[in-house]
C-alpha cells in the first residue's frame, strides 16, 4: 500500500531479470562440472557466440524452361561455439583448473540455462587461446559440436499402450468390484514436440504377461508404421533408438541384449517426431493387452 496521491517508481518485473540472466557450465569426460556464470570472483564470461541455429547447406538444382533452381536438399552444418573467458581471483590457479574442462581434442558438454531453455549439447575442444603475460587475463575458447543440435536436459515419456492401468492407493473394494485394468482398442496417444526441430525417440516395448506376436506401431497422422517379425515372451524387452546416428534395435531376455536389425519388417520407418503434436497407436497379431509400450 501507499499514500494518496503518491506513485511509486515503476521496476520491471522480477521475472525479465531472470530471462536475461543465463547459466553457463562444463562438463569433462570425468564427469566433473564446472559453472563458468554467477562466479566473477573467479570467471567472468564475456561472450559467448554460436547459440543461435548454425547455417544450412541447401542444395538445389537447374530445370530446363524453369526461372530459378529447384530445391533439391539441405542439411545443417555442425555447430561452432566461441567463448570468451575473463578470468580473476587466482589467475594462474584458475587458468590451469579450465584445461582440466577444455583440453584441446577432448570432448566436453556444454549446459546453457536461461528464462526459458535447459539445453546441452556435447563438444570437442578445438582451441584455447590467451595471453599468458597480459595484466588481466582473457582466455578465448573454441568448441566445435559435430551434431548441431541443443537437446533439452528434461526428458519426455509418454505410454501408448492399448491397456491402462488403474489399480492406485488408497485401495478397497467396493461391492460392485474394482477395475484393475481398462483395454481401450485402437487408442491414439499424443506425444508432443515441443522443441524447434524434428527428433528421434527412444521406444520400449515389453511383454508383461502373454505371448506376444508381431508387434506394430503406427504413426496415425503420416500412416508410417515400425513392425518387427518377433514372439516376445513375459519379460522380453525390445528398445529402438530412431535417433539420427544411433539408429538402433535390441532384444532383452535376462539381462542378455542381442542385435534384432534383421527381424525389422521391409518398410518400416524410424520415427522422427514433428514438431508439435504426434499421434501413435500400436497394435500385435496377438497379445497387444499385455504389450507395454513407452516413448522417451
Amino acid at each position: 500500500s501507499f499514500q494518496k496521491g503518491y506513485l511509486p517508481r515503476y521496476k520491471e518485473p522480477a521475472y525479465n531479470e531472470e530471462i536475461r540472466m543465463f547459466v553457463l557450465e562444463i562438463e569433462n569426460e570425468n564427469q566433473e562440472r564446472l559453472t563458468l556464470t554467477q562466479d566473477e570472483g573467479n570467471y567472468q564470461v564475456i561472450k559467448v557466440e554460436g547459440l543461435t541455429p548454425p547455417e544450412a547447406d541447401i542444395t538445389t538444382i537447374k530445370v530446363a524452361n524453369m526461372d530459378g533452381e529447384r530445391f533439391k536438399s539441405s542439411r545443417l552444418e555442425k555447430r561452432e561455439l566461441s567463448i570468451e573467458i575473463k578470468i580473476n581471483g587466482d589467475i594462474e590457479k584458475n587458468r590451469i583448473k579450465l584445461y582440466d574442462f577444455f583440453d584441446s581434442g577432448k570432448m566436453s558438454k556444454i549446459y546453457y540455462t536461461n528464462g526459458s531453455r535447459n539445453v546441452m549439447i556435447v563438444g570437442y575442444c578445438e582451441s584455447f587461446e590467451g595471453d599468458l603475460f597480459e595484466l588481466g587475463q582473457t582466455v578465448q575458447v573454441s568448441i566445435v559440436c559435430p551434431s548441431p543440435y541443443w537437446e533439452s536436459i528434461n526428458m519426455v515419456r509418454a505410454d501408448i499402450s492399448q491397456a491402462l492401468g488403474n489399480f492406485q492407493f488408497p485401495f478397497a473394494i467396493s461391492e460392485e468390484g474394482v477395475e484393475f485394468t481398462r483395454f481401450i482398442d485402437g487408442r491414439e496417444s499424443p506425444i508432443i514436440n515441443r522443441g524447434d526441430g524434428e527428433c528421434g525417440v527412444i521406444i520400449t516395448m515389453k511383454s508383461t504377461l502373454d505371448l506376444i506376436s508381431n508387434p506394430v506401431i503406427y504413426n496415425v497422422r503420416t500412416g508410417e508404421f515400425f513392425k518387427i517379425n518377433i514372439e516376445l515372451s513375459k519379460g522380453d524387452t525390445v528398445t529402438i533408438n530412431t535417433n539420427v546416428g544411433q539408429k538402433s534395435i535390441y532384444k532383452i531376455v535376462d539381462g542378455v541384449q542381442s542385435n534384432i536389425m534383421g527381424l525389422v519388417a521391409k518398410g518400416s520407418s524410424w520415427f522422427q517426431l514433428k514438431r508439435g503434436v504426434n499421434l501413435f497407436t500400436c497394435n500385435a497379431d496377438t497379445g497387444i493387452a499385455t504389450l507395454e509400450v513407452v516413448f522417451e
